[in-house]
């Protein structure tokens, strides 16, 4: 597992998990994950071994719409090779943002890693 911490507040572990990359997020998804933590954030997704990422955002405690517009950003290099990413284990408040904004078809939660893991398109 190899990790990413940003002075700004979220932390990133990666761990590659038959041929679908896991990233745990721990902190807070605001304004602060502009510039370098986006930037990583989207270079782990691009390196991803396969096409599947699972966000496990279990540990993140805050999500603004700069933390869902990095998840987008992401999530569209993904889709470009048919690929996707699903979001496992957020707080009531991101799901809620999700669902307001009609982002859980391309967003798609789970409660679980292990369930979102599960499910490959």
């Amino acid at each position: 597992m190899t990790g990413f911490d940003e002075p700004e507040g979220l932390r990133i572990e990666v761990a590659d998990e038959a041929g679908i990359r896991v990233m745990r997020l721990y902190g807070e998804m605001d304004i602060a994950v502009q510039g370098a933590v986006a930037n990583e954030f989207h270079a782990l997704v691009s390196e991803a071994p396969g096409v599947f990422v699972v966000v496990d955002m279990s540990e993140v405690g805050f999500c603004d719409s700069s933390g869902i517009g990095m998840l987008i950003r992401s999530a569209k290099e993904l889709w470009k090779r048919d690929g996707a990413m699903r979001l496992a284990g957020p707080q009531d408040h991101v799901t809620s943002v999700l669902r307001t904004n009609g982002l859980l078809t391309a967003l798609p939660v789970f409660a679980t890693v292990e369930a979102a893991r599960a499910v490959q398109d």
